[in-house]
């Protein structure tokens, strides 16, 4: 069995009880200090994720996952989190490409009706990484969770608000008075 395997069986039983915020701080100050970084986007999600992980170490690497073209909207709002949350390394994605190992599936919906769908590349932003906390949510969820933790090649993936509803997201953004993005105007449990 690969030290990977075993790292991740391991992980997976000694943290099957923590809460998302315990879960975070386990893995960014005991078990990869200094070595995780989170892919995002500006969905309610993401931005929950990225509120409990400022407060522990704003300085984590933060990659924006989104299309090639940004909305104004989004720019500003981004920039309002980012302001809001303390967070000092913030990266945007490169281009993907067929040789990308590691990569985030975008998909934007636009005003007027329909979803403009891109890949991002991550390898560059995730260099020197050993734990990369996924939250660029741009799909729906499916009906059971994914899995908490998971291996993807030589990283430990992480998912750290898998299991948690609309409801709870909305109601995590709303007890910390977290803004929501411009075009969520009242919360439709979207993510």
């Amino acid at each position: 069995m690969s030290t990977l395997k075993a790292t991740l069986e391991e992980l997976q039983n000694a943290t099957a009880g923590m809460t998302a915020q315990e879960l975070l701080r386990h893995l960014m100050t005991e078990i990869f200090p200094g070595k995780c970084a989170i892919s995002s986007s500006l969905r309610a999600r993401s931005v929950a994720v990225l509120k409990m992980a400022a407060e522990i170490d704003p300085a984590v690497r933060v990659i924006f996952c989104h299309a090639p073209y940004v909305y104004a909207e989004s720019v500003e709002y981004r920039e309002r989190v980012v302001r809001r949350l303390g967070l000092t390394d913030v990266r945007d994605p490169e281009p993907a490409d067929d040789d990308n190992e590691f990569f985030e599936d975008i998909r934007t919906s636009v005003w007027g009706g329909g979803d403009i769908e891109s890949t991002v590349g991550l390898d560059a932003a995730l260099d020197g990484v050993a734990c990369w906390i996924s939250a660029a949510y741009h799909r729906p969820y499916p009906d059971t969770p994914p899995p908490r933790l998971t291996q993807e090649k030589r990283l430990i993936r992480v998912d750290a608000v898998h299991d948690w509803s609309q409801q709870q997201i909305y109601g995590y953004l709303a007890r910390y008075d977290l803004p929501l993005h411009p075009r969520i105007s009242t919360p439709t449990y979207h993510y």
